[in-house]
């Protein structure tokens, strides 16, 4: 922000470089792979990611010979195999989030009915008052870093998928490309991935709302 307030971003060269696994070439040839694997003839399923970088023309040639083998694969099971792990895991911090959110309306019917009745001893009142602070502090961490998260997987999901789908579209033989229109084409890497993209938070929403 601090280069760019100064006007010193000319060209993409002046930006930091992106961390390796959030950058669309890694994204994009992990969700290759994972497509690859899911192929009952392709044997190769131990490859290192290390070095992708490297090897994208490599990955290419594999994903050309595999073509006819890749059509019963599924893209959900490969976005599953890449992102699954990262993205079923954060909804651990949603339900953590979602039972303080739970507990400070209690806490603090407990801190009213102390501060109208007075029956209670004034440690009670302090408990009551340190734990409404701390639910509270406690939904709000996790909730921040639920989002946070969040974006980080829709990110990765968007660069795998738009990546896949544009070099896909330089893969295809003309009479195969024909089938498309630029359109189309350009709907697959917006609109449609948005919606996968969008899909993610809407899912751990789903499961969460009977807590709420």
């Amino acid at each position: 922000m601090e280069k760019g307030f100064k006007k010193k971003l000319q060209n993409s060269d002046d930006l930091y470089d992106l961390p390796l696994n959030l950058t669309p070439a890694y994204l994009c040839a992990q969700l290759d792979m994972a497509m690859i694997q899911m192929s009952k003839h392709y044997k190769d399923t131990n490859r290192d990611l290390s070095g992708v970088i490297q090897r994208e023309e490599e990955i290419d040639d594999n994903v050309k010979k595999s073509g006819s083998r890749q059509k019963s694969s599924s893209l959900l099971k490969a976005l599953h195999t890449c992102f699954g792990v990262q993205f079923y895991s954060i909804g651990l911090l949603k339900l953590i989030a979602d039972f303080a959110g739970f507990m400070g309306p209690l806490l603090l019917n407990k801190l009213v009915t102390y501060i109208e009745t007075k029956s209670e001893s004034m440690e009670d009142g302090f408990l009551y008052a340190a734990g409404l602070f701390g639910v509270t502090l406690i939904s709000a961490v996790c909730n921040t870093h639920f989002n946070f998260l969040m974006q980080v997987v829709g990110l990765k999901l968007r660069g795998a998928l738009v990546t896949t789908i544009y070099r896909k579209t330089l893969t295809l033989s003309t009479t195969e490309l024909s089938k498309f229109s630029i359109g189309e084409i350009v709907n697959f890497m917006s609109t449609d991935t948005d919606r996968i993209v969008n899909s993610c938070p809407s899912f751990h929403a789903f499961w969460s709302i009977p807590f709420q």
